[in-house]
């Protein structure tokens, strides 16, 4: 129909690898030569892509199990094309489906980079790259073995037969069962304290205020630096600072301010 003819016409426009997929079970109603005639009419489309032919719902019908004339009508259709590769599959039991995919990403490819490599712009970049291929040396290396480990092998130490299971290795063991206890991992002289609760105030003290172990010494720093400060001056009034004039100014500008906001409190 029309449809199909203008997704074929769009196929043959695209820079892509054509999959063409045949039904030889013939459950779709059209036979398996109605299908072979389709394919030899729109086969000169494609005839710069790579095509693939997947010979689908082999699972209700294999190929080596087709009469002889339908085998030979899929030889004849496309055995005798080098460029046409045909795949049996079945999407049903999923046989075949993934060589399908990778067939046709690797024709894909290969048809790109031939056609990069057919332009003139390949000349250019093959001028500016070199491929160093190190040379194979003779010298016999021997392994090095870090002096600790030496160490130890002198004295006699052998690997633990038991591995310290990870949190992953866990994980995998309980399944569903598992839960994440970092808690474990705290290094406490009672070990039966890892899991209380700990407290916000304790004897009247904010316990956040001794995350910091060296808080005191930080806030008396600060306080001396508060203390310079003043005596600096930085913390003085502007105010001390202004003339007659202009504390007249700034009180005539409050009073003005009072004035304005009177009339809008009374309208809302």
């Amino acid at each position: 129909n029309t449809i199909e003819m203008q997704a074929i016409t769009a196929l043959a426009h695209l820079r892509a690898c054509v999959v063409c997929v045949l039904d030889i079970s013939e459950q779709c109603g059209y036979s398996l030569q109605q299908q072979c005639d389709l394919f030899n009419n729109i086969k000169p489309l494609f005839a710069n892509k790579p095509l693939i032919v997947a010979l689908n719902k082999i699972d209700a019908r294999r190929p080596e199990d087709l009469p002889q004339p339908e085998k030979d009508l899929l030889e004849q259709t496309f055995k005798k094309d080098a460029n046409v590769l045909v795949i049996p599959m079945s999407t049903l039991t999923k046989e075949g489906v993934s060589e399908v995919q990778n067939t046709a990403c690797d024709a894909l490819l290969a048809h790109r980079i031939e056609q990069k490599m057919a332009g003139n712009k390949v000349d250019n970049i093959l001028n500016r790259l070199h491929v160093a291929v190190p040379k194979a040396s003779q010298e016999i290396r021997q392994p090095h073995i870090p002096e600790g480990v030496l160490a130890q092998r002198a004295a006699g130490y052998t690997k633990p037969d038991t591995i310290r299971k990870l949190e992953r290795d866990l994980e995998e063991e309980l399944g569903d069962d598992y839960i994440l206890d970092l808690k474990k991992h705290y290094d406490l002289p009672n070990p039966d304290d890892k899991y209380d609760d700990i407290p916000e105030v304790w004897q009247g003290h904010n316990i956040a205020d001794f995350v910091d172990p060296d808080i005191v010494q930080k806030l008396e720093e600060l306080e001396k630096e508060e203390a310079m400060l003043e005596e600096a001056g930085v913390y003085e009034s502007e105010d001390e600072n202004l003339t007659e004039e202009q504390m007249e100014i700034r009180e005539k500008a409050g009073l003005i301010r009072k004035k304005k906001k009177v009339p809008t409190a009374t309208l809302r």
